[in-house]
């Protein structure tokens, strides 16, 4: 038989959601929606991984560097 969590609510201290234990898997958390701040923030890493490609890319045309091989030292 599986056992439950009680997830309360910090402010008013009352029951919120019970959430399954698994004993194989361990605590199962409820899925959360990300908050503004969050994607804000996801957005802007996607940004300046794109631009730092878009470097590299640039920089391995002009053959100023080379792709990474971890087979020679």
């Amino acid at each position: 038989m599986p056992a439950t969590a009680i997830k309360i609510n910090r402010l008013t201290g009352t029951t919120v959601d019970k959430v399954l234990i698994s004993k194989n898997l361990g605590v199962v958390f409820p899925e959360r929606e990300a908050s503004l701040k969050e994607i804000t923030e996801v957005e802007e890493l996607k940004k300046l991984v794109a631009e730092c490609q878009k470097v590299g890319s640039e920089l391995y045309d002009q053959g100023l560097i080379k792709p990474y091989d971890p087979r020679i030292i």
